[in-house]
């Protein structure tokens, strides 16, 4: 539909992607990502984050953090957490890069 704003068009895109991964493992839980289909999608779609992670152990701890009920599954409320504080985040660093296209008068 081409008459979607910018605003639904992104909803549409977290919600594919999210199922993009969320299909592809085996187990019985086919709406939600398990670590190693978590894992996939940040390294795929994530990759400038997932060079900034230098320990190893960053994404499994970080999957424990959004597994909101310790299931091993997040599910997309969860994700959408995640996704929340990433965008967050990505808004400060933006910010903090001097002459962005945004970049604010500093009154000193």
């Amino acid at each position: 539909s081409g008459d979607q704003t910018k605003m639904e068009t992104v909803a549409d895109n977290i919600i594919d992607m999210f199922h993009n991964y969320s299909g592809q493992s085996k187990d019985s839980e086919k709406d939600t990502l398990d670590p190693v289909e978590f894992k996939k999608m940040i390294e795929v779609e994530l990759p400038h984050f997932v060079k900034q992670v230098r320990d190893p152990k960053a994404l499994e701890n970080f999957f424990a953090k959004v597994d909101g009920n310790k299931n091993k599954h997040i599910n997309f409320e969860e994700f959408m957490k995640l996704f929340g504080e990433f965008v967050v985040l990505s808004h400060e660093k933006f910010h903090h890069q001097e002459g962005g296209p945004h970049d604010h008068p500093h009154h000193h």
